[in-house]
């Protein structure tokens, strides 16, 4: 009996939350101590776009968003359980890194898969945001804060006014920033 089997984990696993909370660390661990496949959504798309010579250079969502339209909603999941497929024999399971949108979500559960949300604390996330040394990190572990994030987020979507100030003050404070 495989350690999968005494633990009754589904054979497909995704894992889903905000950047840093630990999704990969989950995954590395079913790969290393569980005999899964771990793929990441973000690489299967890079993959999808470097097949595309007409996407490359694109956004990375906008390069997503025309894929969706090509190969439909759910060609992360399709394109991972095809991957798994083919060389389940090797595998005691699927898990997929950093699925977020609800039709991968739906396609999932239809495939009797489980979705597991990843969640860590603000603190935990500044650090390994940081630790990533990306472009992209964030300076202060107010720029890390989920709630700082969705207001910024609510306020960016707002509708503006006829005279094109925005409605939203799109400031936020959280008790941990006062």
């Amino acid at each position: 009996m495989t350690t999968h089997e005494s633990h009754k984990l589904p054979e497909l696993i995704v894992l889903t939350g905000l950047d840093g909370s630990g999704k990969g660390h989950l995954a590395a661990h079913l790969r290393d101590n569980e005999g899964f496949l771990a793929l990441g959504a973000s690489d299967i798309i890079r993959h999808a776009i470097a097949s595309q010579p007409d996407l490359e250079g694109l956004p990375l969502d906008e390069a997503t968003r025309r894929l969706k339209g090509v190969l439909g909603p759910t060609f992360i999941t399709d394109t991972a359980m095809e991957r798994y497929r083919k060389s389940k024999a090797a595998y005691t399971g699927l898990a997929i890194d950093g699925l977020r949108r609800y039709p991968e979500i739906e396609q999932v559960k239809t495939l009797d898969g489980a979705v597991v949300y990843v969640n860590a604390d603000d603190l935990g996330r500044f650090k390994q945001l940081v630790a990533r040394g990306r472009h992209d990190a964030p300076k202060t572990r107010g720029n890390a804060c989920t709630r700082c994030r969705a207001a910024i987020w609510r306020s960016k979507r707002q509708k503006q006014s006829e005279d094109g100030r925005n409605k939203g003050h799109g400031r936020h404070r959280c008790h941990e920033h006062l």
